[in-house]
């Protein structure tokens, strides 16, 4: 652990492998999943507050 993180300290390109999560997405996939959602929130949200107005 010390050494790769020393590694990584000496050389800003050093990745030793792409860390994939549960669903296994890459960067871009994961940003555009996180973007989709918070515009669907921000577009939703005057929907649901007039709705709870009622």
């Amino acid at each position: 652990m010390l050494a790769s993180s020393y590694d990584a300290l000496q050389n800003p390109n050093y990745f030793p492998e792409e860390k994939l999560g549960d669903f296994n997405l890459n960067n871009f996939q994961d940003g555009v999943l996180s973007s989709t959602f918070m515009v669907g929130l921000l577009v939703a949200s005057p929907i649901f507050a007039s709705l709870a107005k009622r």
